[in-house]
């Protein structure tokens, strides 16, 4: 769907993603193996994706060894955290909850207290993207964040 775009990912991603280990997933590497010749912009740790601060990608290792969460600071409504897989329940943000497939759970806990620091300084608002209760908050298409 996105073979023109430019892949943006963390180097640690991407190494995790092309191991041999998830080449040998028959179901799920196939989702992810044209993204391996694709145009990529490799990073490591965070990257401000325009260089002028609106939408910068984090490092929130921890999920898989390059997992990332998004700030995306907009004109209206200000700051917004997207947590990506860093929390997959409401639950999980409020009583730092470590799945047992998380690939670190160290590296969960120092990426919770630095996303936490970050939405308590930016005073973001977090969206935890597989909680269906975040989602219905948000503005329906074709609405928007502004």
């Amino acid at each position: 769907m996105f073979a023109g775009a430019t892949f943006l990912v963390d180097k640690d991603e991407r190494a995790h993603m092309f191991r041999d280990e998830a080449r040998a997933d028959e179901q799920s590497f196939p989702l992810v193996a044209p993204l391996e010749d694709a145009q990529t912009t490799e990073f490591d740790g965070d990257y401000d994706v325009f260089g002028d601060g609106s939408v910068t990608i984090l490092a929130t290792p921890g999920h898989t060894p390059g997992h990332t969460s998004l700030l995306v600071n907009l004109k209206n409504s200000g700051p917004v955290l997207l947590t990506g897989d860093h929390y997959h329940l409401l639950e999980s943000r409020e009583k730092r909850i470590v799945p047992v497939f998380n690939t670190d759970e160290e590296e969960t806990r120092r990426s919770m207290d630095r996303f936490e620091a970050l939405a308590t300084e930016t005073g973001a608002r977090v969206v935890v993207q597989h909680a269906l209760e975040d989602l219905e908050t948000m503005p329906k298409a074709p609405g928007y964040l502004d």
